[in-house]
């Protein structure tokens, strides 16, 4: 047990400010990354695994911590509440955006994750699939719906997309 303990504390001195740094880009509050991080090194203390299997662990074990905790926290996922979509001056095209955010937040959490991660934060549905603990194909037909039903929701809202 203690040499596990070593281990982790190794890891914490190497590894504190990037498990931090994962945690921030998907939370976005320095508040909610340091929660997330205090719960990666918990697992980390507690990891039966080989030290070399937790190293690289670490970067996931922190986004699924994020993730867990914007879910626990009820939020609506990734998306912050300050993001503005694109819509520049025209005020059709401010409507649009803010009707594109509007339907992207009313998306249920399955889809709508997805597609925050993979449009917004750039991630694969290889990261995405890891990331959530689910196979890829999964996360591919899960976009794929996500984006048919945010289509329809807009459509229903009187945009032609």
């Amino acid at each position: 047990m203690a040499a596990e303990n070593r281990l982790a504390a190794e890891l914490y001195r190497r590894y504190r400010i990037r498990v931090y740094r994962t945690a921030l880009a998907v939370l976005k509050s320095p508040a909610l990354a340091e929660e997330a991080a205090q719960e990666v090194w918990l697992r980390a203390v507690a990891w039966r695994g080989q030290g070399e299997d937790l190293e690289r662990q670490l970067p996931v074990m922190a986004k699924n911590a994020a993730i867990d905790l914007l879910r626990r926290e009820s939020r609506s996922g990734p998306l912050p509440e300050s993001w503005e979509p694109p819509g520049g001056d025209d005020p059709a095209d401010r409507a649009a955006a803010l009707a594109l955010r509007e339907q992207l937040r009313a998306l249920p959490a399955e889809y709508r994750d997805i597609l925050e991660l993979k449009h917004l934060w750039g991630y694969t549905n290889r990261d995405i699939a890891r990331l959530l603990g689910i196979p890829e194909s999964t996360v591919a037909t899960r976009a794929q719906r996500g984006r048919e039903r945010l289509r329809a929701a807009l459509r229903k809202e009187g945009y032609d997309v």
